[in-house]
């Protein structure tokens, strides 16, 4: 009977400094969703992933820590009456995935070369932080687009390159990104 009474007063007190909480603030979040039929192709193939292959370069090239090499152009093309809305045009953004993005914002290589990473650059040859949010990241601009009441199509163009960390060492390179297509 003595452990009731002493639980009891316990549980009376919690829930009473429970109640005297006081709330500092409130956060609202607010979004939009489209029911788009846009869809995206990776280069001039016609799915949705695909693979961009650098080409084979000495370690030469990339024997100190910010040296760049091979210098590689794809483009993602976006196709469907949906890439054009109320909420604006269509663009991709890449998805900051800790899995796949170092926290300098680039491909981690998941190969067997040492000291390299993978870098991402839009239209302008600018770099693309790919930890940045979807507000902050530099995207590219269309190169191409035709919009008409049925159907649209928007190039996208974009680089890669190999980054150097440090001097780097032979071997394969091999680093990957999600993309998704919001609007701005």
């Amino acid at each position: 009977m003595k452990h009731n009474k002493t639980l009891s007063a316990l549980l009376l007190t919690v829930l009473a400094s429970s109640a005297t909480y006081a709330v500092d603030g409130t956060i609202t979040f607010n979004g939009t969703l489209v029911n788009s039929t846009c869809s995206a192709t990776i280069g001039s193939g016609s799915t949705t992933s695909g693979t961009v292959t650098l080409p084979t370069s000495n370690i030469v090239n990339l024997a100190a820590s910010g040296a760049v090499s091979g210098l590689t152009a794809y483009k993602i093309v976006l196709t469907g009456s949906g890439c054009s809305t109320s909420s604006g045009i269509a663009t991709p953004y890449f998805e900051p995935s800790v899995a796949n993005i170092n926290t300098s914002g680039r491909l981690i290589n998941t190969g067997t070369a040492t000291n390299v990473d993978i870098q991402l650059l839009n239209s302008a040859q600018t770099v693309i932080n790919l930890s940045a949010d979807a507000s902050s990241q530099t995207t590219s601009t269309v190169t191409t687009g035709t919009n008409t009441s049925n159907t649209a199509t928007y190039t996208y163009p974009y680089y890669a390159q190999y980054y150097a960390t440090a001097a780097t060492t032979a071997g394969t390179v091999i680093g990957k990104v999600d993309y998704s297509l919001i609007y701005k």
